[in-house]
């Protein structure tokens, strides 16, 4: 189907809303903040954006801002995933004198899962402000009843494009809420290593496989304690293997406890890279436990190298 283009003006003011919570970047972020990047560069938009509070400077927001995007944070709200009509109307305060204050001719949400930003979507649908939803992710064991499912409904419904990082999450939300999403449309998260992307396949060191998995530290979602139960049995402890966690987040004290509690030597924590092409010149595998996904970067990025 042909959907006509968006027509905002000379020069727009384009706000982007993030729901991600917890850490200060992911790779949920990378699509609307190089999205904003290209408007400010290309002269298109008056950019602004509206992000959770993070204690710690995040290096990708400070480039934005040194580039002119006017960055607002708010303290992360843990009632976020209750999207009911009583909550989100409860909750509005929040959201109503920034929306005020931004005065938006386009708002972009951009969600973690397919269900974060529905008070921001019931908040722009009430003041006529056109919307767009971005979701990074599918959760297939989320309950919903249907005093939540009406709102979020509602919010993408009304929505002017509602993006997918991948078919399937666009399936399973339309098959989750009950609704046809016509103006639902999937599009690609960008990646942080070339096409042409060829590191050598490196040979193993002293007979040692080298694994990695490239996620935050959250358990939660990206399921590190599943992996290291398994490279806890005997069979995987006796094997020539080592395997390298790389990022940081919410998680990094308790798994490395875990790791001491299952006696796991062939376990590194490696912190944060950008070199993400120089991790697989040292590694033969991806290894991702994730409870939940959408279209993970860090796949496909693998999967280019």
């Amino acid at each position: 189907m042909n959907v006509p283009a968006i027509n905002l003006g000379a020069k727009p003011r384009v706000v982007f809303i993030s729901t991600m919570h917890g850490n200060g970047w992911g790779g949920s972020e990378e699509l609307w903040g190089r999205t904003a990047e290209r408007l400010i560069k290309g002269n298109r938009a008056q950019v602004l954006a509206h992000l959770s509070y993070f204690p710690e400077p995040v290096r990708q927001r400070e480039e934005l801002r040194a580039i002119g995007c006017a960055i607002e944070t708010g303290h992360p709200n843990r009632l976020r995933h209750l999207v009911s009509r009583r909550v989100v109307t409860a909750l509005g305060m929040g959201r109503k004198p920034y929306l005020v204050r931004a005065r938006p001719d386009l708002v972009v949400i951009s969600q973690g899962a397919h269900f974060d930003g529905a008070a921001w979507m019931i908040e722009c649908a009430d003041r006529k402000i056109p919307y767009a939803a971005v979701s990074h992710c599918f959760v297939e064991g989320h309950p919903f009843a249907d005093t939540h499912t009406d709102p979020l409904r509602r919010g993408y419904e009304e929505s002017l494009r509602s993006y997918f990082v991948s078919e399937a999450n666009l399936r399973d939300t339309r098959r989750q809420i009950a609704t046809p999403l016509a103006q639902g449309r999937v599009v690609r998260n960008p990646c942080n290593v070339p096409f042409t992307a060829a590191p050598e396949w490196p040979e193993p060191k002293d007979g040692v496989f080298r694994i990695a998995t490239v996620a935050r530290l959250d358990t939660v979602v990206k399921g590190h304690d599943i992996l290291m139960e398994v490279l806890n049995s005997p069979k995987w402890k006796a094997r020539p293997l080592h395997v390298s966690l790389y990022g940081k987040g919410t998680n990094e004290n308790s798994l490395k406890r875990l790791k001491a509690m299952y006696g796991l030597d062939n376990v590194t924590f490696m912190g944060t890279t950008n070199d993400v092409e120089g991790i697989w010149r040292d590694h033969h595998a991806l290894v991702l436990t994730s409870r939940w996904e959408g279209l993970p970067l860090a796949v496909v990025e693998a999967m280019l190298c």
